[in-house]
C-alpha cells in the first residue's frame, strides 16, 4: 500500500470515528437539552428571557474557548488531545443538571458543559478537513452532521420513552452512559506525530492577519448567529401551543430526522455547486421556517415548520464550515474555525437575550421575525461576497 493510500485510509477511519463520537455525544446531549428549556421554565423558576440568557451565555463561553483551542491545536500540531478532553468534560457535566435547585445552577452547569464543546469543536472541524481531499469537504462535513443528527434523534426518542417511567432529573443521569461511549470512540482517533515548528508553515496568526475573504465569511456567519433562533424557543413554542412534554420531544425528534436525512445530500450538493450557494439556500429555508413558526395556528402547521427548520439547518451546517475550511490557509485551519466561533461569542449572549426578551415581553412572532431579518442580512452578505471580493476557485 502506498503512503498516499495509507493516509487516505487513516483519514476515512478518523472521519468514521469522529462520526460515531458525534453520534454518541448527541445521543447523550439530546436526552438533556430538549428538556432543559422546559425544565428551566417549569421546575426551577426560569422564564423565556432566562432561557435566552442561559443559551446565549453558554454559546458565548463555548465560542471563546473554541478560539483558544483552535489556535493551540494549530500551534502544537495536535488535534486529538483537545477533542478527547472536550468530549470528556461535556459527558461528565451533563449529569449536573439533575441536581439543579434554581436557574442559576443550570446556567453554571450549562456553561461548564459548553466549555467542553469549545475545547473540541475547532480541532475536530480542522481534523475533518485534514481527513479528506478538498473535493470532498462537503461530503465529510455532511457525514459528520448526519451522524450528529442521528444521535440527536436517538437521544430525543430515548428521552420521550424514558419520561414514561422516569423523572426529568433521572433522565439527565441516564444520559451519562452514551457520553462515556463517545469518549471511547474519541480515544481511538489517530493523527500524525506533531510537526516540527518549521514544517508547520507560518506561525499561527491573529485573526487580524487572516485573508479578507475569511473575515468576510466569518462576519456573515456572525450576523446569522446574532439572530439565530435556538431550538429552545421552537420547543417553547410547541409546548405553549398545547403539546405535552412527550409530544414536544417527539416533534423535536421529527426535526432531527429531517436534519439527519438531508445532511449528507446537502454536503454532496455543496461539493458540486459550491459551499456558498448551498449556504444561501440554507439561509432561505431557515427564513421560511421562521415565518412558518411565527404564523403557525395548528398542530399540523407547526410540525411542517419543524420539518423545514430541520432541512434548512442541515444545509447551513453542511456548508458553513466547509466554506470556511476551503478559504482557510492549510496551516491555520484550527485558527480559522476558532475565529468563526469567537465571532459567534461576541454576539451569542446579546443575541440570545434579545430573542428571549422579544419572545417574553412582546410576542413569540416578534422573536421569529427578528431572527428572520438577521438571517436575510446574512444571506445577502454571502450572496454579495463574489461581487465585493476577489473570487477564488475554492470559495465559489
Amino acid at each position: 500500500m502506498s503512503s498516499d493510500q495509507a493516509e487516505a485510509q487513516r483519514g476515512e477511519r478518523n472521519l468514521k470515528l469522529m462520526g460515531w463520537t458525534s453520534l454518541m455525544t448527541d445521543f447523550s446531549s439530546q436526552m438533556v437539552f430538549p428538556l432543559l428549556p422546559l425544565f428551566l421554565v417549569g421546575s426551577v423558576g426560569g422564564s423565556p428571557a432566562i432561557v435566552g440568557a442561559v443559551e446565549g451565555a453558554a454559546d458565548a463561553v463555548a465560542a471563546g474557548v473554541k478560539l483558544f483551542s483552535g489556535r493551540m491545536s494549530d500551534r502544537l500540531g495536535r488535534r486529538k488531545p483537545w477533542i478527547v478532553a472536550g468530549y470528556g468534560l461535556s459527558a461528565v457535566t451533563k449529569t449536573l443538571f439533575a441536581f439543579a435547585s434554581g436557574w442559576l445552577f443550570v446556567l453554571v452547569a450549562r456553561v461548564i458543559e459548553r466549555i467542553g464543546k469549545g475545547l473540541r469543536t475547532a480541532p475536530r472541524d480542522a481534523l475533518v478537513a485534514e481527513s479528506v481531499g478538498p473535493e470532498n469537504l462537503g461530503r465529510a462535513y455532511g457525514y459528520q452532521r448526519m451522524m450528529d443528527g442521528f444521535g440527536s434523534v436517538l437521544g430525543a426518542l430515548s428521552a420521550a420513552f424514558l419520561l414514561g417511567f422516569l423523572s426529568v432529573r433521572e433522565v439527565f443521569v441516564v444520559a451519562l452512559l452514551p457520553g462515556v461511549i463517545a469518549i471511547l470512540f474519541a480515544l481511538r482517533l489517530r493523527e500524525d506525530r506533531p510537526l516540527a515548528p518549521a514544517a508547520q508553515g507560518p506561525s499561527v496568526q491573529p485573526s487580524s492577519a487572516l485573508p479578507v475573504e475569511v473575515k468576510w465569511a466569518v462576519a456573515a456567519c456572525a450576523v446569522f448567529a446574532f439572530g439565530r433562533m435556538s431550538y429552545a424557543f421552537v420547543l417553547l413554542k410547541a409546548y405553549g401551543f398545547g403539546f405535552t412534554l412527550q409530544q414536544t420531544i417527539l416533534a423535536y425528534a421529527l426535526y432531527q430526522v429531517l436534519y439527519t436525512a438531508s445532511a449528507v445530500p446537502w454536503g454532496r450538493l455543496a461539493d458540486r455547486f459550491g459551499m456558498r450557494r448551498i449556504l444561501s439556500v440554507g439561509y432561505g429555508l431557515f427564513v421560511l421556517a421562521l415565518a412558518a413558526l411565527g404564523a403557525a395556528n395548528s398542530a399540523l402547521a407547526l410540525l411542517l415548520a419543524f420539518c423545514v427548520f430541520g432541512v434548512g439547518e442541515a444545509a447551513i451546517d453542511a456548508s458553513q464550515r466547509g466554506w470556511l475550511a476551503q478559504l482557510a490557509p492549510k496551516h491555520a485551519r484550527g485558527s480559522v474555525m476558532g475565529a468563526l466561533h469567537a465571532s459567534i461569542a461576541l454576539v451569542a449572549l446579546p443575541g440570545g437575550l434579545a430573542i428571549g426578551l422579544l419572545y417574553e415581553r412582546i410576542d413569540p412572532s416578534a422573536a421569529f421575525a427578528w431572527a428572520a431579518l438577521m438571517t436575510v442580512l446574512a444571506a445577502l452578505a454571502v450572496l454579495l461576497k463574489s461581487r465585493t471580493l476577489p473570487a477564488s476557485p475554492a470559495a465559489t
